[in-house]
């Protein structure tokens, strides 16, 4: 059976149509990507919305839409600040961009009057090759400074949130270097393969339970299949973690994920999502990149039980599904299963390794039947240590950051977003209110830290969602901009935001305003 789909496969690579055109991605932000997401949700019937970032010749109308933020000018210099970039066009199908990346955010926290700065520059190169090929590279330069809220983590294990480690800290202020990058090529409409350091997102929420943004980039290698009404992707990737409670040494460890997305109708999309973590070094030898893992089409039970039983690789499963309603509404939802045993289900009894979670969330591209008026809102719930694992060097994280959801496990999470659009202006409001079990002390875990092993639970049975020391936190932000530049998407940016973290023994709170200039390459909120 498996013989024959690799041929099925083969042929369709070997002969199909070359009709397409160019290969490269869209920026994983949920910013620049909302320019368009109006179009593939509510005016395509065949598009896989789960699957990001985007391949651009995927997106029928990309450019035409694009060229809605136009504004025509007859100066030059006006016409090349506002609506270009350096570009550069071979007449040998050659095509090469150059942006500029530019964010200097100053904020104000009014309450405890403390001032902070984020500060980045580099650059942007993107470029199409015969319509087949296509390569993009970012190289940016960070100067941070950052509240307490992150500070203890950020100065004990040396890891930026979203972005990775720290190069240099001089008093309050962090330095860091940020590479990312990617080679693509397409040798017909099927297929699509990917290598580079990045990142994936899986899902059509503001969040994600199966694969994520919320870490920083990755080495991978990914395999995209489309045809007919399916879209598979294998993700092979390559990571480093800590070995808990080593938090200074960083290890090698790898993944590799299944996704299958199937439009069943106009209306109905599900997928069907898999992945394994394994440490580069176990007890016997040096594992590297095990072979038993890289066949793309099967599933890693039968991989785990060839392996030895029980296996000491850590296996997720999951399942989506997005409904459109009407028009312009859009139902979805996801589940992720970590562990599941169906008689200790039914007995009510809390067992710890009940680890599942899901996600339930509408949105809106029309809401109230206004153009540009979007409106999301969305619950995500998952149970104590979920993602976790024996060791941290098998859980579902890389740099000491989750793969999936920023708050881990343990926690209960509603997200509500309301944007409205006019042209290169916008405004955002954003609300979000979590419930989480933290730890209090060092040697037990009560299953919202991915990265303490599982062994650390303080007993078999009675374990509850938010278990451990209760933590409510509450974000609220409105946040207006002007997209000054669509092409290297630069963008003046000002709001304000709320955050409070109450437990039965502390209270914190901050009211921080913030302006500047933002170049969106990438999502790097801390809204949890």
């Amino acid at each position: 059976m498996i013989n024959k789909a690799f041929a099925i496969l083969l042929i369709l690579f070997l002969f199909a149509n070359y009709s397409f055109c160019q290969q490269n991605y869209t920026l994983l932000n949920n910013e620049s990507s909302f320019n368009y997401e109006d179009f593939i949700y509510n005016k395509t019937t065949n598009f896989h919305t789960s699957v990001k970032p985007y391949l651009i010749s995927e997106i029928s109308k990309y450019d035409s839409i694009n060229s809605n933020f136009i504004i025509d000018k007859d100066d030059r210099t006006t016409n090349f600040l506002l609506n270009t970039n350096f570009t550069f066009k071979s007449k040998h199908g050659f095509n090469i961009e150059l942006n500029p990346v530019l964010t200097t955010l100053l904020a104000t926290d009014l309450q405890n009057n403390e001032n902070r700065y984020k500060q980045s520059f580099g650059f942007s190169i993107n470029s199409n090759i015969r319509k087949k090929l296509a390569v993009r590279l970012n190289v940016v330069y960070n100067k941070n400074q950052y509240y307490d809220d992150l500070l203890s983590n950020i100065d004990s294990i040396n890891i930026i949130p979203h972005w990775g480690k720290i190069d240099k800290q001089n008093l309050d202020s962090y330095y860091f270097n940020y590479t990312t990058g990617y080679i693509s090529y397409s040798p017909n409409k099927h297929f699509n393969f990917q290598i580079g350091n990045d990142k994936n997102f899986w899902g059509d929420g503001y969040r994600s339970l199966l694969l994520s943004d919320n870490s920083n980039a990755y080495p991978f290698f990914k395999i995209s299949f489309n045809i007919w009404k399916i879209k598979y992707v294998v993700l092979y990737s390559f990571l480093k973690d800590i070995d808990y409670p080593d938090e200074q040494n960083f290890h090698k460890k790898y993944s590799t994920s299944h996704y299958l997305s199937w439009n069943i109708n106009k209306r109905l999309n599900i997928n069907l999502f898999e992945t394994v973590v394994w440490k580069a070094e176990d007890t016997l030898n040096y594992r590297k990149f095990d072979v038993n893992y890289l066949n793309p089409v099967i599933f890693f039970r039968p991989a785990e039980y060839q392996l030895g039983d029980p296996s000491p690789d850590n296996v997720l499963m999951g399942c989506g599904f997005k409904y459109k309603i009407g028009k312009s509404n859009h139902l979805y939802g996801q589940v992720i299963i970590d562990e599941f045993n169906l008689q200790e289900i039914k007995k009510f009894n809390g067992w710890w390794a009940n680890k599942q979670g899901f996600q339930i969330g509408l949105k809106s591209y029309n809401f109230l039947s206004i153009s540009n008026f979007y409106f999301l809102t969305e619950f995500n719930y998952v149970r104590p240590y979920t993602y976790s694992h024996l060791t941290s060097l098998q859980n579902y994280g890389t740099y000491y950051q989750s793969m999936a959801h920023p708050l881990g496990a343990n926690f209960k999470e509603s997200v509500s977003i309301l944007r409205y659009n006019y042209k290169r202006f916008s405004i955002k409001a954003k609300f979000i209110y979590a419930v989480y079990g933290a730890d209090s002390t060092q040697n037990i875990s009560y299953g919202q830290n991915i990265y303490k092993p599982y062994t650390y639970k303080p007993f078999e049975y009675g374990h509850e969602t938010t278990q451990g020391l209760k933590t409510n936190f509450i974000f609220s932000e409105i946040q207006a901009s002007y997209l000054i530049n669509p092409k290297i998407h630069l963008r003046l940016v000002a709001g304000v935001n709320t955050r409070n973290y109450s437990t039965s023994t502390a209270d914190k709170n901050r009211t921080i305003v913030f302006i500047g200039l933002k170049t969106d390459l990438y999502n790097d909120e801390v809204d949890y």
